[in-house]
């Protein structure tokens, strides 16, 4: 049998690609192999702690409850508050945060049910809306305290005092 030489050399160029593709696919296949490799690694990392998961919530709770205080001081810091204003502005204080504290408690609980929900292997979006709806219902409380808590405050000040008042929540913003 006699071998065309355009022939021979047409099944050589066919071998080159051949081999040239597996070599592709080979590539592509070690590509993606080390990509899920890499990605298991971020996976299997371990998930923050207590400590650190609940420093950033902590951090939120404490600058809503320092803006409480600073309130509280820009009332007490009014020029001649009688002795009669004084004490029913730390009673109005201790049932803020009294107030504020437990639901703050309560937020604290609902960011870390939270945290389960959205790490759970079936993730539920109802549950998870449903949680955060809770969590913006306590804030919109906690807000609406604070408000209160303004406004009584407002009441028991002379008309001079109360100007000084809102100038300093006005000048706090």
């Amino acid at each position: 049998m006699i071998w065309n030489l355009d022939f021979c050399t047409q099944i050589i160029y066919e071998k080159r690609n051949c081999v040239n593709l597996f070599k592709s696919a080979l590539s592509a296949c070690l590509t993606i192999t080390l990509l899920f490799i890499g990605i298991a690694g971020i996976n299997a990392q371990e998930p923050l702690n207590k400590n650190e998961r609940t420093f950033l919530v902590d951090d939120i709770n404490n600058k809503r409850l320092l803006d409480i205080r600073q309130n509280i001081l820009q009332s007490k810091t009014i020029a001649s508050l009688s002795d009669e204003q004084k004490a029913q502005i730390d009673s109005l204080e201790d049932d803020l945060q009294k107030n504020l504290s437990r639901l703050n408690d309560q937020l604290l609980s609902l960011q870390k049910d939270l945290k389960k929900l959205e790490a759970e292997d079936v993730v539920k979006m109802k549950s998870i809306n449903r949680n955060i709806d809770e969590q913006a219902k306590l804030i919109a409380k906690q807000m609406k305290l604070k408000a209160e808590q303004k406004q009584k405050i407002r009441k028991l000040l002379t008309a001079e005092q109360r100007v000084e008042f809102d100038k300093n929540i006005l000048n706090k913003n």
